[in-house]
């Protein structure tokens, strides 16, 4: 799995103000259609936007971190946390088809050397 879409270390929740904990990327974006305006205005303000931190410093994804900081509403941090999450299972699913084809490509070749070697054995009997 994407290392940025996994669970953080429990110590490394995000705990909203008055609200739930969050513990991943998928979490995060269902949080901005639920936290309250006030929690909302207690993480995001002027000068701060505690999702932003998060997702640099807890997640690593200094990608969303940049969009979510200069994002100012829920509904636009929601998009862009879906947004990032579709671009990392796309990721996530590309490497897994890179994975398999490399694998699939190498018991075709076992195949290949195992045919040969069964075909020389075969021949010599001949």
């Amino acid at each position: 799995m994407v290392k940025e879409l996994e669970n953080v270390a429990s110590d490394k929740a995000f705990f909203i103000f008055n609200g739930p904990k969050i513990n991943n990327l998928y979490e995060l974006a269902e949080v901005f259609e639920n936290i309250s305006d006030a929690s909302f205005r207690h993480h995001v303000t002027a000068q701060k936007n505690d999702f932003s931190n998060w997702a640099r410093d807890v997640i690593g994804d200094s990608e969303l971190a940049a969009k979510l900081m200069s994002a100012k509403n829920k509904s636009k941090m929601a998009y862009l946390a879906r947004e990032r999450i579709s671009q990392l299972e796309t990721l996530e699913a590309a490497s897994h088809t890179k994975a398999l084809l490399k694998f699939g490509m190498l018991d075709f070749l076992l195949g290949i050397i195992i045919g040969v070697i069964a075909g020389v054995i075969l021949v010599s009997f001949l």
